[in-house]
């Protein structure tokens, strides 16, 4: 049985994010091992793609909504740490440079799988070229 690139990506990502809150790294708080481990699982997705690369940032901002907002799963376990509210997280999602690239990015795959619909459409405003 052969295991694949992303299902090991998948676990080694899974593990680093787990990982930091297992081990004992000083003087590092509990809300910086969380952080430490979205860090090492992002960095691990990215090189690896067991999810595509988009998909992957929109994780981490939901791991950091999740764990580390104030509407977090994990307060009861932070002692005193004063988080940040969630919409500062969510905050990131609505950059203008964030939704061109959300609108941008579908459009260029749409033009790729459709790259003799848009040169037959371009030919027929421009004309046949003269080469």
């Amino acid at each position: 049985m052969r295991i694949s690139k992303q299902t090991i990506g998948l676990i080694a990502g899974l593990t680093a994010l787990a990982a930091p809150s297992f081990i004992p790294l000083g003087s590092l708080s509990l809300e910086g091992q969380i952080a430490l481990g979205i860090f090492l699982m992002a960095g691990i997705f990215w090189i690896l793609e067991p999810i595509p690369i988009y998909a992957t940032s929109m994780v981490v901002i939901l791991l950091q909504v999740f764990l580390l907002s104030d509407k977090g799963l994990t307060l009861d376990y932070l002692g005193n740490y004063k988080p940040q509210p969630y919409t500062a997280f969510y905050g990131t999602l609505a950059s203008p440079i964030i939704i061109l690239f959300l609108g941008g990015f579908p459009l260029a795959a749409a033009a790729v799988k459709s790259q003799k619909i848009i040169l037959d459409l371009l030919e027929s405003w421009y004309g046949a070229s003269q080469d």
